[in-house]
């Protein structure tokens, strides 16, 4: 029977353990507990199944904090118990446990009423955490059923897991569902079990409703490898499998290929229907029922006439026997003859027979294709409104093959010098979020990077396939000495700084004139000091200055440009320069839309355009460093309205700003990866870096040393 308890923390977070005890026998009272982590000011339910000793006379909580303190010792009566909040639950008709990572997705298994209707027995649901699984077989005393369902059974303990077993062979029930969920509910207990999920494949249920009317409904389901240790058959009389069953000592094993909790299951018509028919099975309510033409579930066999047939090899199995018949011919009848032991047939022909039998057999199992033909999806749902379903058939052959990591990048956005220095002295050495994790190894193991922004070329469809070409920058803090001097005694005995300054950027005003259309060029100042009190002369201005265009080389040109500007301007006052040079962004090196991301479009059916030519992002972005050692596939997104960075700046369209792009990234990685990871290793055999690690590094750190003259 469970005990439950509900937790506050009041003031702080509490770490600790719940304790029940109920008397015994010898008056000794027999104690189970469980860990209690509750956050200040939240509320934490705790669920201990115990076993039912008679009727015990009172039960005693105890919580204990982390040390072994007791904060709470209280006994409540068994009759007071049942009335104290529900502190107390009754055993249910069908108790059944559940250990998922969706709990609350399993919830409707409480309205269920299982086996025939004259004698229907209820279903009461018991959840279940990785701290509160049982880990002794004792604690599962109570359950009629044990439910895993999307929970990653790697993290539960050796002492868990055993337990688990031993109840078990003691006689309970065990039903473990799969089938395409991001986690695998079996290989955490492949060891234990020895079930294996190898792939998964769309397959279609139907059911028919109350009107007799046959529901239909896709699902990724299970490929599964069973250990032979058990004796396993189809589960009840389902149509072909949707999973399968074994006895494990006194109790049973059940085996569900895909998920009670798949997003697309929960909301079908008939899922109630559905779900009964299930756990009739599992808790063996339908052993004397029989099956009907609209049983559970069978594969569309639809689905496999799009693959693409796989015929023997008519030429070996001809050459094949071809040769066996030689043999037979030469051998067995025309040697034998010649030799006049005629009477050898009886024996070398069976034995011909088994040889050339054994080799075709073989044979015929090393023909197999490099992978296993089958139909796979990609499930993409969406929580505003009722359901979408999206399917992408393909024929696996070879698999998907690769990794997908998923990066934050902190500070993409440049930050004045000051900041920059008080990192440097943090260990943080490189400008930006992208050229820090370059440095630090991040992208070692990386191959291409996907990567997604918000228009920054101005297009008018929903989606901009490619990267065009955009500006890079370099940027430098200048100081300006002059010499202070009252601005109104002796101001001829100054130089002042601010003026220097000041000449500095008008020149470089008079400079844009010879600024190239097609080199991009931005030139932008932020003066930061110029004197501390208005009657001096200042004697120190400090102002950063950038400097952006479409190549590192025409940044350095124009960079020195400015650099005269302000050597000429010090020199006529009189003052000095004394330069820092900042990094910068360095250009995006331009990618047409890749084939994958255009695929993806499509099959997404988004409003697009690819890269034209002459499209350029006069803005700079870290992607651009990103680019001269990795080829990057990039889009662009709608969805927003005001100016970038701008205070105007807001989300007008969740789902162009949001879900359209997580769907055209996953797609597209899928895309990339598939068959072996054809078309990645095509963009990657295709792409020449710029740089390799080090030598960016090399770079950075040369450009960032230069001062002054």
């Amino acid at each position: 029977m469970p005990v439950t308890l509900d937790i506050f923390a009041a003031e702080k977070d509490f770490t600790g353990v719940m304790k029940v005890t109920l008397p015994g026998e010898n008056g000794k009272g027999i104690a189970y507990q469980s860990a209690v982590k509750c956050k200040a000011g939240e509320k934490e339910k705790i669920v201990l199944n115990v076993p039912q000793l008679g009727n015990p006379s009172a039960i005693c909580f105890e919580i204990m904090d982390s040390f072994g303190v007791t904060e709470l010792s209280e006994d409540v009566s068994f009759s007071d118990a049942k009335n104290r909040n529900g502190a107390f639950s009754e055993q249910a008709e069908n108790l059944i446990g559940v250990l998922s990572g969706q709990s609350k997705e399993l919830s409707y298994l409480n309205s269920l009423k299982i086996g025939e209707e004259s004698d229907e027995e209820s279903v009461k649901v018991v959840c279940y955490s990785k701290n509160s699984f049982p880990q002794t077989e004792e604690e599962f005393q109570g359950l009629d059923g044990m439910i895993i369902d999307s929970f990653d059974t790697k993290s539960l303990s050796g002492k868990q897991k055993s337990a688990l077993k031993s109840w078990l062979k003691s006689g309970g029930k065990l039903l473990i569902a799969g089938g395409g969920q991001q986690i695998d509910s079996f290989e955490g207990l492949e060891k234990t079990f020895g079930i294996i999920q190898e792939d998964v494949v769309v397959s279609e249920l139907y059911l028919a409703d109350a009107d007799n009317t046959v529901q239909e409904l896709p699902i990724l389901m299970s490929n599964l490898q069973l250990s032979q240790k058990y004796e396993w058959e189809a589960y009840g009389d389902f149509e072909p499998e949707i999973g399968y069953t074994a006895a494990v000592g006194s109790g049973k094993i059940s085996i569900l290929r895909f998920s009670l909790t798949n997003s697309a299951f929960l909301q079908w018509s008939v899922r109630d229907k559905a779900a009964v028919e299930i756990l009739s099975h599992f808790m063996g309510k339908d052993e004397d029922t029989e099956s009907s033409d609209t049983s559970l579930w069978y594969v569309k066999k639809a689905l496999y006439a799009f693959m693409k047939s796989q015929l023997p090899n008519t030429f070996f199995y001809g050459v094949f026997f071809i040769f066996y018949i030689l043999l037979m011919v030469t051998i067995a009848y025309y040697y034998l003859c010649k030799i006049k032991k005629r009477e050898y047939i009886w024996i070398i022909v069976p034995v011909l027979a088994l040889v050339f039998t054994v080799g075709l057999f073989i044979r015929s199992r090393g023909m197999k294709s490099s992978g296993d033909s089958y139909f796979s999806a990609l499930r993409v749902t969406d929580s505003e409104k009722e359901q979408e379903n999206i399917y992408f058939l393909y024929q696996n052959d070879e698999g998907v093959e690769g990794n997908v990591n998923f990066l934050a990048v902190p500070a993409e956005e440049y930050i004045d010098a000051d900041k920059r220095t008080r990192l440097k002295e943090k260990g943080i050495e490189f400008c930006c979020g992208k050229s820090e994790m370059i440095r630090t190894g991040v992208f070692d193991d990386t191959d291409i990077a996907l990567t997604t922004h918000v228009h920054m070329v101005p297009v008018k469809e929903d989606f901009y396939l490619g990267n065009p070409p955009c500006n890079g920058y370099t940027a430098e803090q200048v100081t300006v000495r002059g010499k202070a001097a009252h601005g109104a005694i002796d101001p001829w005995n100054g130089v002042n700084a601010l003026s220097i300054t000041t000449s500095a950027i008008q020149m470089m005003g008079l400079m844009r004139e010879t600024f190239r259309e097609e080199d991009h060029v931005r030139l932008h100042n932020v003066i930061r000091k110029a004197g501390d009190v208005i009657n001096s002369v200042p004697d120190e201005a400090v102002i950063e200055t950038k400097v952006r265009a479409a190549s590192l080389e025409r940044i350095e040109q124009v960079m020195e440009m400015v650099n005269r500007a302000y050597t000429g301007s010090a020199y006529a006052f009189g003052g000095k320069i004394e330069r820092e040079v900042l990094q910068g962004y360095m250009p995006i090196l331009p990618r047409e839309a890749d084939e994958a991301l255009i695929e993806a479009a499509n099959d997404l059916g988004l409003d697009y355009r690819i890269v034209q030519k002459g499209d350029f992002n006069n803005a700079c972005t870290d992607v651009g460093d990103l680019s001269h050692l990795l080829p990057i596939v990039n889009f662009t997104f709608k969805g927003f309205e005001g100016k970038l960075h701008g205070a105007d700046f807001k989300i007008t369209d969740p789902e162009k700003a949001y879900i359209l792009p997580a769907k055209l990234l996953a797609l597209t990685a899928y895309k990339l990866l598939r068959n072996g990871g054809e078309k990645a290793n095509e963009i990657k055999n295709s792409y020449t870096p710029f740089f390799d690690k080090d030598g960016y590094i090399q770079y950075v750190k040369k450009i960032t040393e230069k001062k002054a003259d």
